[in-house]
């Protein structure tokens, strides 16, 4: 059946015309040719009647024309435009207190006659919830989109609910955020009005939005942003979103991102809009099928079409229907500047002649600002006591908010000079048996903890104390993270010695060494045995098997649970395991960690989602328990021996590089575990403590707000006890961080790098083969493996949900995904090194892994039949099985 000249897809989607009814002055249909002027019904109502007119899936609905509203305001105008002639554009707070006395204002005025009785003849008996959206008259401008400007409410059941989220609708028109926005852009107030859109709300499976052209670069491509469940979760940024890069031609997937989702927002009881965990059977499968991508992505096209401009479409999908819910002009998107910024204040005489790059994707928060400067300053202690090359960018500069950075000039022949005095004196360590580590490094970063958990204040302290801590937090997590942190490698060097070594007495590849190093006790290990052990209490029990299976963990907790003797013993052996690591929050080199990411202790069903995937799968038959990893590493150490024979000197090496191997392994995780997990997870409980604090004062309205202040500004209103600027400081900052959010980074800053010179030697082959078959990348850790691929790339720190033998394909994985790898067939990676974790636990585990495929989340989709080699370092795409 032909779709507006194409073929149709296997997803449906119904074009259909609303049913017309008698217009009023108070409520005009979608239907009607009034319905399609901005100045009677706004841009948002206009735009949906345009979306009816064109015959798209629209849910049913009516807006109240802007003219009610300024029958509203019109006896408060001199009142209003009072309030407003105080607004500084230079002073925040003015917004925002002009925005409390218009409120009070609103209040107290009478609704206008008719409305509540026109409201109820137009929902008449209909049942279920509806959305109450605004729709200014002064939005979806060319520059000034006003995109989370105004309220929306999806929680209106009758006729009176719908009218007190008019009102409230109509309130937003005037909150300290819409104020400054519009003294920003030179928008007088006056000139705008609020009509509203009440709409049916569609209770969808999957919800998001789609843009017809990217809105960071300006590509043509399409581009979709997709939640589980109501789209809303994707526009408040509240829900993880999958997202999908399509060709605008063609419609093919060109670039898949596929998250581990842990929370989805559903239509509740009463009107309700719930937060609910999503199911374990969907969290990490794609939100939308390809058919209903395909679908979404030609319904953008019609519309963009049809419209004439590009489109920023918000819709929801339910079964194989995709319904069109709002559709804007794309008011961003420039492509990338190539060049050096312009006019940038630099700081220090000579910082201009530097080159000054900036890998980041998103501008820095400003509290994760006070963190790196203290990382540059211990990165350049590092340097000078190491030589280590990963601190040498120790020079930090910010512009249009992203961070840039720079090397200190530094003479080479000395850092190299440093880097082997480093290194000699860790190999005087393993010489006899230990290691720079254990000596030195652990000593201190075990010190250190000790003493700041001895002044940790409790939850109920007063913000002055939180604020103290959360600075020497901090100045701990920079110190270890940025300067002990590089001191852990004294003696280890980034070649894998052991490797070369195995291949030249047996003949073997370098890869097969990896069955040396298995079954090693470290921290990691240690996690994953005792998440294996609480699985299996879990599995003992039929109530709590079930509690992990709909991952109902509040019932856990819930009080007169505790009777029962499984639960009992499960709730002390996982608050003693928090003990231990419950300050994880998933930072490691190679994790795609967020600062605002929770710790374990913070929110615990991170980890009880680990331990779910355990309580699924049959743990006994995976063949990965540390008692089979020891024997198979001695069996392996001992055929070496063997084949060494009464060689003294060769054995002597082997057994050198043996231990120097296994404490290379045993050394990765432990520092992590100090470092990357108890350092981190300290800090950001103390960011977490310090923000629950200002919540307490009613300075910021969430925990997680105190990442848009400094800590100057902290520190000041500490010291003056005058925290009420913060909320103001906060709406700022938030603006700004937007605002940059838009902007691409600058390729460089001060001076242009020389060209590089290249040598002849070939480079190794990397990515997909010309006839599309086979991916090649880095061998990582020996065997082949053929199974159904699992792609997941996240921005979070939970684990994703895999079941025994799927193949993992993801960007890059670090220390907080370790607990899931016993479960896996395989392992493929974007980029990957390897010495990285998930390296070194695959070969632990004897999980097949090939790293540096450049794109295999790109190239493998998700359910797709692959078979991993990591002895060859290849993917072959639709094996023949």
């Amino acid at each position: 059946m032909p779709f507006f000249g194409t073929e149709r897809s296997e997803a449906r989607v119904i074009f259909v015309a609303m049913p017309t009814s008698q217009q009023t002055s108070l409520i005009v249909e979608l239907d009607s040719p009034a319905a399609l002027d901005s100045t009677i019904v706004g841009s948002k109502a206009a735009s949906v009647a345009e979306l009816v007119k064109i015959g798209a899936t629209v849910p049913a609905g009516f807006s109240i024309p802007a003219s009610i509203f300024t029958d509203f305001v019109s006896p408060l105008k001199n009142d209003i435009a009072n309030a407003l002639s105080n607004v500084d554009i230079e002073n925040v707070p003015s917004a925002f207190e002009a925005s409390s006395a218009i409120f009070e204002l609103l209040n107290s005025a009478p609704t206008p006659a008719g409305l509540l009785e026109a409201i109820a003849d137009r929902i008449g008996d209909e049942t279920g919830a509806l959305a109450v959206r605004s729709s200014a008259t002064a939005e979806d401008l060319e520059g000034a989109s006003f995109a989370g400007m105004y309220d929306t409410f999806l929680d209106a059941t009758d006729a009176k609910s719908v009218l007190g989220r008019v009102r409230d609708v109509w309130a937003s028109y005037y909150t300290g955020r819409a104020i400054s926005y519009r003294e920003r852009q030179g928008i007088p107030h006056e000139t705008g009005s609020m009509a509203v859109l009440v709409m049916k709300l569609v209770n969808a499976d999957a919800g998001g939005v789609v843009f017809t052209r990217d809105p960071r670069d300006g590509t043509d491509q399409i581009l979709i942003n997709v939640a589980l469940g109501l789209g809303e979760g994707v526009v408040s940024g509240e829900a993880q979103a999958d997202s999908f890069t399509l060709n605008s031609e063609t419609f093919e997937i060109t670039n898949r991102n596929v998250l581990d989702k842990a929370w989805m927002f559903v239509q509740g009881t009463a009107g309700s809009t719930d937060k609910v965990p999503v199911p374990a059977a969907k969290r990490s499968s794609p939100a939308l099928s390809d058919e209903q991508l395909l679908a979404t992505a030609k319904a953008a096209i019609v519309i963009k079409e049809a419209s004439g401009n590009d489109r920023d479409i918000e819709f929801a999908v339910v079964g194989d229907t995709v319904h069109i819910l709002q559709s804007r002009p794309v008011t961003t998107g420039t492509k990338p500047e190539t060049g050096p910024a312009v006019d940038v204040d630099w700081d220090n005489p000579g910082d201009e002649k530097l080159h000054w790059t900036s890998g980041a994707k998103t501008p820095t928060l400003p509290l994760v600002s006070d963190y790196v400067k203290m990382s540059g300053i211990a990165e350049k202690r590092s340097v000078e006591f190491t030589g280590q090359y990963m601190g040498r960018r120790n020079l930090k500069k910010w512009v249009q908010g992203y961070a840039y950075t720079a090397e200190s000039p530094r003479d080479p022949e000395e850092l190299k000079a440093l880097g082997i005095k480093h290194h000699l004196m860790g190999r005087r360590h393993l010489q006899k048996r230990s290691t720079y580590f254990y000596d030195v490094v652990e000593p201190a970063l075990k010190k250190n903890l000790a003493e700041i958990e001895a002044t940790r204040p409790s939850n109920g302290a007063p913000s002055p104390v939180q604020i103290s801590y959360l600075r020497r937090a901090m100045q701990l997590a920079a110190d270890h993270q940025s300067d002990l942190h590089w001191r852990c490698w004294a003696g280890f060097k980034t070649k894998d010695d052991l490797g070369k070594l195995f291949a030249e007495i047996t003949g073997q590849p370098e890869v097969e060494s990896s069955d040396l190093i298995l079954g090693i006790d470290h921290m990691t290990a240690r996690l994953s045995a005792r998440m294996i052990s609480l699985s299996k209490l879990v599995r003992s029990d039929a109530w709590l098997t079930e509690v992990f299976k709909t991952r109902n963990y509040d019932s856990l907790f819930a009080r007169g649970n505790g009777s029962r003797p499984a639960v009992a013993i499960f709730r002390s052996r996982f608050r003693d395991f928090l003990k231990i690591w419950g300050r994880r929050n998933g930072i490691g080199y190679g994790t795609a960690w967020k600062p605002t990411d929770p710790s374990w202790n913070m929110k615990p069903e991170i980890p009880l989602d680990s331990i779910g995937s355990f309580v699924r799968q049959d743990i006994d038959q995976a063949g990965r328990s540390h008692s089979d990893l020891v024997a198979k590493r001695e069996a392996a150490i001992t055929a070496v021996r063997k084949k060494i024979g009464r060689n003294t000197k060769l054995r002597e090496t082997f057994e050198f590089e043996l231990y120097r191997g296994t404490e290379h392994i045993r050394m990765m995780e432990n520092h992590n575990y100090l470092i990357e997990q108890c350092t981190f997870g300290e800090y950001r409980e103390a960011i977490n403590r310090a923000g629950e604090s200002l919540v307490r004062e009613g300075s910021i309205d969430t925990a997680n707000d105190i990442f848009y202040l400094t800590l100057k500004q902290l520190d000041e209103a500490a010291d003056k006890d005058d925290y009420s600027v913060l909320g103001s400081l906060v709406i700022e900052a938030k603006e700004e961080y937007t605002e940059n959010s838009k902007r691409t980074p600058f390729e460089y800053i001060g001076t242009k790098p020389p060209e590089e010179k290249k040598d002849d030697t070939e480079e190794p082959l990397r990515g997909l083969s010309e006839d599309g078959t086979t991916l090649h990348g880095e061998p990582s850790s020996a065997g082949s493996f053929t199974g159904v691929a699992r792609v997941v790339i996240t921005r979070t720190s939970t684990p994703p949900d895999v079941r025994k033998g799927e193949i993992l394909v993801t960007e890059n994985t670090g220390p907080d995904w370790v607990p899931v790898f016993p479960l896996l067939g395989g392992l493929v990676l974007d980029g990957g090194d390897n010495f990285q974790h998930a390296s070194l636990i695959a070969r632990e585990y004897g999980i097949p892994c090939v790293i540096q495929t450049k794109d295999a989340t790109a190239k493998i989709a998700d359910g797709q039949l692959i078979e991993v080699n990591g002895t060859t370092g290849t993917v072959t795409l639709n094996p023949m099985v």
